[in-house]
């Protein structure tokens, strides 16, 4: 009807004031047919889902509309602005605003709810807000969306109910009497925060799902009137216990770093840093392995100096550079790497990160199609194979433990503290050390060191250990620690491993069973908590001065003693081996 009005008055090459205030009357008006337009189309969008349909029928409307409104605005603004309404309004120059602005605003989706204890406030909630207490809907429309957001054992309690507008609150006060129990909620989220599983390993991801758990839970029993506010100690203690041995023992120096109690909410900074700290970490190691993998250098040092060996095949053809001689041969064929013992051997392949089975770089053995082993058949070259020893004859011994376990069951205590490092920054980190007095030389775990960013030196050394066990070492770098306790200073040049030993201790000490002065500080009051060992410290620093101790064996004397001779440096190295038949002859009493 608008439309046709506006095509009659076009007919006219001026309005007449009488004109204009009936354009005017009828635009003051239309906003309400746009607005009940609106109300019916979404509510039908919303029961039948948004489908080509509706879109195009909505589309349509609107084109038409908008089309039908402009042109009345500009009929109106060739009129004199004397012409005055006739519907009671005062002039205006312009039309007033309508009113919305016609912006589609995404659809907010029903929440549904399968029967989870756990996700029925949230459910709750938001249907309430959205539907139950909405006067506009009425009971039939309300009870459609009840039935539409249901799923599983929700829905069935409601199943046999018939679909009528009377009906919609009997099947409302269904759901709520049987899952708005308070004290079935509040036992399903205690639940969810003590049955939460402890962390195996370091991880971002499992100290972010440990950050949300208690946050989500601690919200909903404090939505159900419990007095969270007074449990940040109950709670640190069970989730400090769920944590990994390594993030533990952070917590655990963190909160001795500090006098006063700690609450929840700085528990929960500490875990958010070190999930920070660790993510950071693994991009890094990402980064690098993606550099590493791209880049065909290989380094090696044979005489105490640095060589780098590039292979390029840009526009060259393709040559054969050896890893450890820099001749034209495969490793396979080197004299050099076949004057090695098979440990070495083992040492280098995995140093130049070649395939173990044909000795060539590019893959690895599960993808390598050439021989294997002509002696034991396995998937490793013939240069690599070790004589195996019957299994009657063997047995395992750990020297990497702090506590070495004994048929009676006693524990013997390695020495730990702790201490802090200074960074590239100056920031001070705390690292748990091993004071190890039958090693030579200091080192330090690559997690650790990429933590503090100092500078490292390349080198290839061959760290020789217990029954020549070799370990081999591409990187050193120099340290400053610092005592907790003490003024106490040392630099260290140590040598980077990825690992220096497992956990120490290997399980947790009751301090009960040990007399210890209470007027002592220790250097480590975690030493009987099982943790990782970030630094190694040999005797040169151990008995910085010379000591003479009196044992059971008699007096003992270690430290350092300056005096010129020439040494050959032998160091123990926490490892496992194997206990076989040479050492039948003899005999333990």
């Amino acid at each position: 009807m608008f439309g046709k009005l506006l095509d009659s008055l076009t007919q006219s090459p001026v309005l007449t004031a009488l004109q204009a205030a009936e354009v005017e009357c009828r635009l003051s008006k239309i906003d309400s047919l746009y607005s009940d337009f609106d109300d019916l189309q979404t509510e039908a969008e919303v029961l039948c889902g948004s489908t080509e349909a509706l879109e195009r029928e909505r589309d349509e409307f609107e084109k038409l509309y908008f089309e039908q409104i402009a042109r009345a605005r500009t009929m109106l603004a060739d009129v004199r602005p004397s012409h005055s309404s006739t519907c009671g309004e005062e002039p205006k120059s312009e039309l007033a605003p309508t009113r919305q602005d016609f912006v589609r605003l995404p659809k907010i989706d029903l929440p549904h709810f399968s029967g989870d204890y756990q996700k029925w406030l949230e459910f709750r909630d938001t249907y309430l807000s959205l539907i139950h207490n909405n006067q506009t809907i009425n009971e039939i429309n309300k009870f459609h969306y009840l039935r539409a957001a249901l799923r599983g054992d929700a829905l069935n309690i409601i199943q046999s109910l018939d679909f009528t507008s009377t009906n919609y609150s009997i099947a409302w006060n269904l759901l709520t009497e049987r899952f708005d129990n308070e004290k079935i909620l509040i036992s399903n989220h205690l639940q969810a925060l003590l049955n939460l599983d402890k962390i195996q390993k370091e991880s971002s991801d499992s100290l972010r799902t440990m950050i949300d758990t208690i946050n989500k839970n601690l919200r909903s029993l404090a939505a159900l009137g419990q007095p969270t506010d007074y449990w940040d100690t109950l709670i640190i203690h069970v989730m400090a216990q769920k944590l990994d041995d390594s993030s533990n023992l952070k917590w655990e120096e963190f909160r001795n770093n500090h006098t006063d109690i700690l609450d929840l909410k700085q528990f929960l900074k500490f875990l958010s840093n070190r999930a920070d700290l660790l993510l950071t970490i693994q991009n890094n190691k990402q980064v690098n392995k993606t550099n590493n993998s791209q880049s065909q250098s290989y380094n090696t040092n044979t005489t105490q100096k640095n060589k780098t060996f590039t292979v390029s095949t840009a526009n060259k053809p393709a040559t054969v550079s050896c890893p450890l001689c820099d001749q034209e041969h495969h490793l396979y064929n080197c004299q050099a790497f076949r004057d090695l013992d098979v440990d070495a051997r083992i040492l280098k392949v995995k140093h130049f990160s070649v395939c173990t089975n044909c000795l060539r770089p590019g893959h690895t053995e599960n993808r390598c199609r050439l021989s294997h082993c002509k002696y034991c058949t396995e998937r490793h070259n013939t240069l690599l194979h070790k004589e195996k020893l019957e299994d009657d004859n063997t047995q395992h011994i750990a020297l990497s433990t702090n506590i070495i376990q004994t048929s009676k069951q006693t524990h013997v205590l390695l020495s730990t503290a702790l201490v802090q490092v200074s960074d590239g920054n100056g920031k001070l980190h705390t690292a748990r050390l091993l004071l190890d007095n039958g090693s030579t030389s200091n080192f330090v775990t690559r997690d650790f060191f990429e933590e503090l960013g100092l500078p490292r030196e390349s080198t290839d050394s061959t760290i020789q250990g217990i029954n020549n066990q070799l370990t081999l070492s591409a990187e050193s770098c120099n340290l400053t620690i610092k005592s907790r306790v003490t003024d106490y200073t040392a630099s260290l040049d140590c040598y980077i491993l990825p690992s220096i030993t497992q956990s120490l201790p290997s399980t947790y000490i009751n301090k009960n069973n040990i007399q210890l002065p209470s007027d002592i500080q220790l250097a480590d009051p975690t030493f009987n908590i099982p943790g990782a060992v970030d630094i190694l410290v040999g005797s040169e620093i151990f008995w910085d001065l010379p000591v003479i101790q009196e044992t059971k064996l008699g007096w003992v004397v270690s430290g350092v003693i300056h005096q010129q001779t020439k040494v050959i440096k032998s160091n123990r190295l926490p490892f496992h081996s194997l206990l076989t038949h040479s050492l039948k002859p003899f005999t333990i009493h």
